[in-house]
């Protein structure tokens, strides 16, 4: 099975770390990575994922109003 994973990094060292590790696993695939809350709505919403993961400084929310 091939899980689909939304991520939410806006910094662009954490996004390859995060990018490299996922790719080490054959079943998870990247869906698109996003920058802000506001994408990250927008890629919900046009996206069929599995999992979401979120960087405590994605912003400009907190990530629990999320």
């Amino acid at each position: 099975m091939n899980y689909r994973i939304l991520i939410g990094i806006s910094d662009a060292e954490v996004l390859a770390a995060a990018r490299a590790m996922i790719s080490e696993d054959p079943e998870l695939s990247i869906v698109d990575p996003v920058a802000s809350a506001g994408e990250l709505m927008a890629a919900l919403g046009a996206n069929d994922v599995d999992a979401v993961l979120l960087h405590e400084g994605l912003g400009p929310l907190p990530l629990l109003d999320l």
